[in-house]
């Protein structure tokens, strides 16, 4: 507990493991694109959660704010430079995390490329955007899950949780590229799960639906919020928060035999 104005109050930690019941303490969790949107939001509800939490990004100035605003909350947290598009970078930032830390238990692969990205039918799309977007998007995650196998192989334990998004079984048009690399983030996942369930690793991915984030995009207006929730059960606009929980979720010992899977988390969409 702690005090203020002379009433005791329970901290952020208390609050979501009392939300979730879910208590991470002294894992070592890292997750990608975690200075701004989702990623912060991921990072936050691990560190609440006792996870000595990695904000992996290439944005030092957001990374740090991040960090900055989490530890002034109580919580574990660092800023690490990561391109997860250069293997070199990596393999750098991973070995030198694993070292400093002893272990890396949890990997959450949510950089992508996204809201930078503008709408235009395939046949416009650029091949070097086309490259960038799978350099960031697919090698990133191939490259990050490669890094931190031999240290979750060696503990005999590991969670990693892939974010692919429903515009793959929507196949939503006019962006062909991320929604291409959304699809194989997902057979990324059935594969690994299927290579490194003997050593205590599981993989498994969420499937979001839209969700407000709070970064500026080309890609998503209000009439495309609309036409989601049009199609939604739950009529609602979905949060960072609800994938949060998700994820706390995957990365618990209440999930130690489930791997291999995809989550959709979209108010009862269009997989209801």
């Amino acid at each position: 507990m702690s005090t203020k104005n002379g009433k005791n109050t329970k901290s952020g930690l208390h609050k979501v493991m009392e939300e979730t019941s879910v208590n991470l303490t002294d894992r070592v969790a890292i997750v990608t694109g975690a200075a701004q949107g989702i990623g912060a939001v991921y990072a936050r509800y691990l560190a609440l959660a006792g996870c000595r939490t990695i904000i992996a990004d290439v944005n030092d100035t957001l990374g740090r704010k991040v960090e900055q605003d989490l530890n002034q909350e109580g919580c574990s947290t660092e800023f690490v430079s990561i391109d997860v598009a250069n293997d070199k970078s990596v393999c750098r930032a991973v070995n030198s995390i694993a070292e400093r830390h002893g272990r890396i238990d949890i990997l959450v692969n949510n950089a992508a490329l996204f809201s930078a990205l503008t709408k235009k039918p395939f046949e416009q799309i650029e091949i070097d955007e086309w490259r960038r977007v799978m350099q960031v998007n697919v090698d990133g995650t191939f490259l990050m899950t490669k890094a931190v196998m031999p240290h979750m192989r060696r503990a005999k334990y590991g969670r990693i949780v892939n974010i692919s998004s429903t515009t793959v079984p929507m196949g939503r048009g006019n962006y062909l590229h991320y929604v291409t690399s959304k699809a194989a983030v997902l057979g990324i996942t059935r594969s690994v799960a299927r290579e490194v369930g003997e050593d205590g690793v599981t993989v498994n991915a969420i499937m979001p639906t839209l969700i407000e984030t709070g970064v500026d995009t080309q890609v998503v207006n209000a009439a495309t919020f609309d036409y989601i929730l049009e199609r939604q059960s739950i009529k609602r606009t979905g949060q960072p928060e609800d994938l949060a929980r998700v994820l706390l979720f995957l990365v618990s010992k209440d999930s130690s035999f489930i791997t291999g899977q995809t989550i959709v988390v979209d108010g009862g969409g269009i997989h209801l």
